[in-house]
C-alpha cells in the first residue's frame, strides 16, 4: 500500500499521506482513487450540491462522499500524531483545533518590495516606485546590494537596470532606508486586513509561548479560496505553523469530530481571535496600569510565564476537596454548607482521608460525627454506609476547597502557561463529573470580568469552596470552546 500511494502521490503531484488515505477510502485500488482526488481537486463544490439541506441528515451526504473520505482519513491521521506527540497521560493531552476560512491576511499576499515601499513612501508615489522596479525586475534584495554603494552611483546603477527618471532625492531615500529594518516602520494593519498569524496564530504563542504549534492544528475547507490558491500556504511559510495544516471540509466543526480519537479533548477556536484576556486580581498592579493610563486597566491578555492565582490577596489557595468529604457530603448532603467548619473539626481530629475513618472505632467515629453537628439518625446512616460499600458515595466529584496559605501564589517560570491550566482543569472537570462540553465566558468588559472574580473570591472565603464555573444550561460562545470527544 506504501509504495502505491507513493506512485499515486508522484503521478497527481498531491501529498502521500493523502494518496494513501484516498487508496484505503477505494479499497486499494489506485484508478478510482486518483479519480476521487483528481474530481475533488477540480470540483471542490460538487459534495455539497445537494447534501446541505436543513434537518437531523444535514451535512451526512457530504461526510459519505469519497473525496471527503479521504480527506477525513488524512486528517485522522495528522490529530492521531499531534496527540501521540505530546508528553503526560492520555487523558491529560489536548489539541487546539483553529478553523479558518478566508483568513490568510493581507500581508502573505503582499511582496517584501511592495511592504518596504509603503513602509517609507505614500501610497501614491509607493505604487509608482514598485511598477518602475517590477517593471525592472528588481526586487528588496536586488535594492539592498545596490545601495551598498556610494549614495550617487545607486541613481546610476538605477538607470543601467531600466529605471528611468528617478529623483535623487528619492533615489537616497532608497538607499537609506534599504540597509535598514524597515518592518519596525510598516504601518499597523486594519482589523479587516489582519489574517490568521496576526490574530489567534499571536494570541496562542502569547499565551502559550513559541512551542504553542505543538499543541495546534489548522483548519481549512478544501472550498476555501484562500487555500486552493496557496495563499495560506504563503501566510505560514518559513514558520512553525506550516506543517500544522489540515485541509478539512466545509462543516468545519464535524469535520474535527469526526477527525479525532474517541474520548480525546479537543479545543475548537476561531481564526479571528484578538487576545485571550483575564481580570487582574491584584490591585497594586490594577492602580499601578490605571496611574500609566492603560483604560484596560483591570485586564491582561494571558501570556507564558505571567499569571496570578484567582485567589490573589485574600490568603488561600485551592486544594482538592477528600474523599472523605466527598462520602460525607454523599451520606448527608447538607454538610456542604458547613463546609469550612467540617474540615477544621476533621483536621483537629486527625482524620483526614475515607480509609482512617472507616477505621475508627464505632464510639470514636459517632464522636467525630457528633462534633459536626448531625443528629442521631444521620449519625446512624453515616455508620452504616461507612460498614457497607462507600463507592456510590465516594463517587461524588470532589470540588475544589479554598484553604489558607502561608505566602501568596504566583505562578513560578517553570510552570505550565496559565491557558494550559485553564484546558486541563476542564478536561478533568468533565471527566469528574461526566460532561462532555465546555466554554468561557465571551465577556471583554473589563468591570464585569473584575466584579466576577470579587464574587468568586468573596465565595470562597465564606464558604471554603472555590468554583469559577457554573453547570447551568447556556449557550456556548462558538469562538472558544472545548468537548471530549463521544462518538
Amino acid at each position: 500500500m506504501a509504495s502505491a500511494a507513493a506512485s499515486l502521490a508522484l503521478e497527481l503531484g498531491c501529498d502521500a499521506r493523502l494518496a494513501a488515505a484516498a487508496l484505503k477510502v477505494c479499497e486499494g485500488h489506485p484508478p478510482t482513487a486518483a479519480e476521487v482526488i483528481r474530481d475533488g481537486l477540480a470540483n471542490p463544490m460538487q459534495p455539497y450540491a445537494e447534501a446541505l439541506a436543513p434537518g437531523p441528515c444535514h451535512g451526512d451526504a457530504v461526510f459519505r462522499h469519497p473525496w471527503v473520505q479521504a480527506l477525513l482519513e488524512t486528517a485522522r491521521g495528522r490529530v492521531r500524531q499531534a496527540l501521540d506527540e505530546q508528553p503526560g497521560r492520555p487523558d491529560d493531552k489536548w489539541l487546539i483545533c483553529i478553523r479558518t476560512y478566508g483568513r490568510p491576511g493581507v500581508r502573505c499576499q503582499q511582496s517584501e518590495l511592495h511592504r518596504f515601499l509603503h513602509s517609507i513612501f505614500g501610497k501614491g508615489e509607493a505604487g509608482l516606485l514598485e511598477r518602475k522596479l517590477k517593471s525592472a525586475n528588481l526586487g528588496l534584495p536586488d535594492l539592498r546590494r545596490l545601495a551598498r554603494n556610494p549614495s550617487h552611483k545607486f541613481q546610476d546603477d538605477l538607470k543601467q537596470a531600466g529605471v528611468k527618471r528617478l529623483h535623487l532625492k528619492t533615489a537616497k531615500t532608497l538607499a537609506e532606508k534599504a540597509q535598514q529594518h524597515w518592518e519596525i516602520r510598516e504601518k499597523k494593519l486594519r482589523s479587516a486586513d489582519k489574517g490568521l498569524r496576526e490574530l489567534t496564530l499571536a494570541a496562542l504563542e502569547l499565551a502559550l509561548g513559541p512551542e504553542a504549534y505543538k499543541h495546534c492544528l489548522i483548519f481549512v475547507s478544501h472550498t476555501d479560496d484562500a487555500w486552493i490558491s496557496g495563499a495560506y500556504s504563503a501566510a505560514l511559510a518559513g514558520t512553525k505553523w506550516e506543517g500544522r495544516l489540515v485541509v478539512g471540509a466545509h462543516l468545519q466543526v464535524r469535520f474535527i469530530e469526526e477527525a479525532s480519537p474517541l474520548g480525546s479533548h479537543i479545543v475548537v477556536m476561531d481564526d479571528n481571535i484578538e487576545k485571550l484576556i483575564v481580570e487582574i486580581p491584584d490591585d497594586a498592579v490594577v492602580a499601578e496600569q490605571k496611574a500609566a493610563g492603560i483604560i484596560e486597566c483591570c485586564t491582561r491578555s494571558l501570556k507564558k510565564g505571567d499569571c496570578i492565582s484567582p485567589l490573589w490577596g485574600t490568603g488561600l489557595t485551592t486544594v482538592e476537596e477528600s474523599d472523605l468529604m466527598c462520602f460525607l457530603r454523599g451520606v448527608c448532603p447538607e454538610i456542604a454548607k458547613k463546609t469550612l467548619g467540617v474540615e477544621e473539626l476533621l483536621r483537629k481530629a486527625k482524620v483526614t482521608s475515607l480509609d482512617v475513618f472507616k477505621a475508627l472505632p464505632a464510639q470514636r467515629m459517632d464522636t467525630v460525627l457528633t462534633a459536626i453537628g448531625l443528629s442521631k439518625r444521620k449519625r446512624k446512616r453515616c455508620h452504616e454506609a461507612a460498614a457497607g460499600d462507600t463507592d456510590e458515595y465516594s463517587k461524588i466529584p470532589p470540588r475544589l476547597l479554598a484553604l489558607p496559605s502561608k505566602k501568596p501564589k504566583r505562578c513560578a517560570a517553570d510552570k505550565e502557561p496559565e491557558l494550559s491550566q485553564l484546558v486541563k482543569r476542564a478536561g478533568c472537570e468533565m471527566r469528574k463529573r461526566g460532561l462532555h462540553l465546555w466554554g468561557v465566558n465571551p465577556s471583554r468588559n473589563q468591570y464585569f470580568l473584575r466584579n466576577k472574580g470579587d464574587d468568586l473570591r468573596m465565595k470562597a472565603a465564606k464558604t471554603g469552596v472555590f468554583q469559577d464555573y457554573s453547570q447551568r444550561l447556556g449557550l456556548v460562545y462558538g469562538a472558544w470552546f472545548g468537548f471530549r470527544v463521544t462518538h
